[in-house]
């Protein structure tokens, strides 16, 4: 079984599944068209609320988003300028 990850995740798919249903309901006139906005401005919204709440913890606390990539230390061989920089020196 393939991880939901590789899919964008359980959030995704569970507002993916919900618009498909939401929308096959709407096919077959089973709901109105502003019971069909409601319900989609309520998942989008769900969704986003619910992205920005998980960055703002995983912020809090490790310092930085999920799957940002950690930059290698910098060799001062390599750096001549940054080092002079930081020195006061130009």
């Amino acid at each position: 079984m393939m991880p939901l990850d590789a899919w964008g995740g359980r959030r995704f798919l569970l507002c993916v599944g919900c618009s498909a249903i939401t929308s096959m309901l709407l096919w077959f006139g089973k709901l109105s068209d502003g019971s069909y906005m409601t319900i989609i401005l309520a998942t989008v919204g769900t969704y986003v609320a619910g992205n920005t709440y998980q960055k703002s913890v995983e912020i809090k606390t490790t310092g930085m988003p999920a799957g940002t990539p950690v930059s290698a230390p910098v060799d001062p061989s390599e750096m001549p300028a940054v080092i002079d920089a930081k020195e006061g020196n130009k």
